[in-house]
């Protein structure tokens, strides 16, 4: 399976693989509980946005989007 990149630097963030994290926010019924990680990288976007002068609610541009991936796939966020 491939994982997007929030997903696997937040599988980081919590030492684990992106299987090891799926099988740990996944209940005994099956069910995925993405609450911790839609909380995760919101509080990364902030945290980004905050650092670079960048408006709260403004979208990125392709540019931003791309350093921010690269300040996350880094742990710059730690």
């Amino acid at each position: 399976m491939t994982y997007q990149p929030y997903y696997v630097a937040f599988a980081a963030a919590h030492g684990r693989t992106p299987e090891q994290q799926d099988e740990a926010l996944t209940r005994p019924d099956g069910s995925w509980r993405g609450g911790p990680f839609i909380a995760w990288i919101c509080a990364r976007h902030r945290q980004f946005k905050a650092l670079h002068g960048l408006p709260p609610r403004v979208p990125y541009s392709d540019e931003q989007r791309a350093l921010f991936l690269d300040w996350l796939a880094a742990g710059a966020w730690l």
